[in-house]
């Protein structure tokens, strides 16, 4: 029988204009359509498709393809008298197991039980809902950046307006570290330029040489991106994968520092 995933997820009930899709423990309960435990319900279930997504990279195993089977069913979920009154309703959702038949030799497979208030009528439904969920991770780096990178739950600004304008900047400052990173992964062969301007690009490759002498033709985004992730302390050893969002982001951040010291001893030529 396959491991069972240790996360617990919070009942899914309604909210006007929200809707869930958290990732579920194997000891909720069902009131309908049978009592019981949700997996043997759901493990009953035929398949009724496949999909095909890019797992997220782990501590031990780089980012790969994985091909999940699915198989769903409406249930009802039955409250817990443990977490609030009695009365409490009942939630009626989706449930939603993908499961990786197929692993790769050595490599523990994907198996995820999911609740969702979304509807699920087709096998592309389903599909996309798996789809949403494999972006968890993403998500998760984008909102790390938020917090341990801009420091956002640091601030003491004194009024909501302002606390608003801040989190609307640093949520831009966010999200191009997070491009930076998988972009360079995914076109690594496209010219730097696309994410440097042309200061920080002499600036980068001065800091990687150790000299001012600045080639004709910019190196490539991978290249550049490997170098703004050793500023950040990457040591690119050879088993060490790609660069994640945390060095980039340092890096970056120690970059503008460099491009600034660039551009004082290195003014632009105004005499024409």
């Amino acid at each position: 029988m396959a491991t069972r995933p240790p996360q617990q997820a919070s009942y899914a009930i309604r909210i006007p204009q929200v809707e869930n899709l958290p990732r579920a423990s194997s000891r909720f309960r069902l009131t309908a359509p049978t009592e019981g435990l949700v997996w043997p319900v759901l493990e009953a279930q035929p398949a009724v498709g496949q999909v095909t997504i890019t797992a997220p990279r782990d501590d031990d195993a780089p980012t790969r393809e994985a091909t999940l089977s699915l198989r769903t069913a409406a249930i009802e979920l039955k409250p817990s008298k443990h977490r609030g009154p009695e009365h409490l309703p009942s939630p009626r959702v989706t449930a939603l197991l993908a499961r990786e038949e197929h692993p790769p030799s050595g490599v523990k497979p994907i198996e995820w039980m999911l609740y969702t208030t979304l509807s699920i009528h087709t096998v592309e439904d389903a599909a996309m809902c798996v789809q949403w969920y494999s972006y968890r991770w993403r998500i998760e780096r984008y909102h790390y950046v938020l917090k341990s990178g801009c420091h956002v739950e640091d601030l003491q600004l004194e009024t909501r307006d302002r606390l608003e304008r801040a989190i609307a900047l640093y949520r831009v400052v966010a999200w191009r570290m997070l491009w930076l990173t998988y972009w360079s992964r995914q076109q690594p062969a496209d010219a730097s330029t696309v994410v440097v301007r042309q200061t920080e690009w002499y600036a980068l490759h001065a800091a990687h040489t150790r000299t001012s002498a600045v080639p004709a033709e910019p190196v490539d985004l991978h290249t550049a991106i490997l170098w703004i992730a050793q500023l950040g302390g990457f040591l690119a050893r050879r088993h060490d994968g790609e660069p994640g969002v945390k060095v980039i982001w340092r890096g970056y951040r120690r970059l503008q520092d460099l491009t600034a010291m660039w551009e004082i001893f290195h003014p632009p030529d105004t005499s024409g």
